[in-house]
């Protein structure tokens, strides 16, 4: 029996780092998620499919929110 610091970690606690996004083009709310190179957010909108990208900044001084809009400017949501 595995003590219960050794238990393996459950799918949730392995979730990808991700943004929350709302596309205003077609109203809808969908993730983007952190590409291999960890040099940015990508993915599309998930009705019209447009992309996006968002990069990260490399000292670290980017925003803390995690939860964004698209059009016409990606802005934190207030």
């Amino acid at each position: 029996m595995d003590a219960p610091g050794n238990a393996p970690k459950s799918p949730q606690s392995q979730r990808r780092p991700h943004l929350g996004i709302h596309f205003r083009c077609c109203h809808v709310y969908g993730y983007i998620y952190k590409n291999k190179d960890g040099t940015a957010y990508s993915g599309r909108c998930p009705r019209c499919g447009k992309p996006l990208k968002v990069k990260i900044s490399k000292d670290g001084s980017g925003s803390g929110q995690r939860i964004f809009q698209t059009e016409p400017r990606l802005r934190p949501v207030q």
